[in-house]
């Protein structure tokens, strides 16, 4: 996937997950960049900027792949700084 369809489709489960009544988490292993110009990751900037806009807490536990806790949206969780997990 390219970094606009890869984010179009975490927003999307992102929305459907929101919609569960209970605790969620959603763990995405996107690879490290090896297969990027210059083996620069360009969807892990992407992917942590998406999730910081939106205040959702997440953690990387190794370069490719990121844990994201994701709570209804009147959740006071939802208000919590993603900078506490990293």
């Amino acid at each position: 996937l390219h970094v606009e369809e890869a984010l179009q489709r975490v927003e999307e489960i992102v929305k459907v997950l929101k919609q569960l009544p209970t605790k969620k988490t959603m763990e995405i292993i996107m690879g490290r960049g090896r297969h990027s110009t210059n083996n620069i990751p360009k969807l892990l900037p992407a992917l942590l900027t998406f999730f910081r806009g939106r205040n959702l807490p997440f953690y990387q536990p190794n370069p490719g792949k990121i844990i994201v806790r994701i709570s209804d949206s009147f959740s006071s969780e939802a208000l919590s700084s993603s900078d506490d997990d990293q």
